[in-house]
């Protein structure tokens, strides 16, 4: 992969996937002191694809 080609890729949002009715789904949760982050995704053929994602930052009184 080239510098340009590496550099489309880390800067193009990821592309969700609808999930099928009845499918399994996996949810990821990661937290440390600063943030929370969840991600849902689908297996599709053995590869991962995002279905939906969440970020959030804790600070001030969510801290305590």
């Amino acid at each position: 992969m080239t510098f340009q080609g590496l550099k489309r890729y880390l800067t193009s949002p990821p592309l969700l996937s609808k999930p099928s009715s009845g499918e399994t789904l996996y949810l990821y949760i990661i937290i440390s002191k600063l943030a929370m982050s969840e991600d849902l995704v689908r297996e599709d053929e053995g590869i991962q694809k995002l279905v939906y994602y969440a970020n959030h930052s804790i600070n001030g009184p969510q801290i305590r």
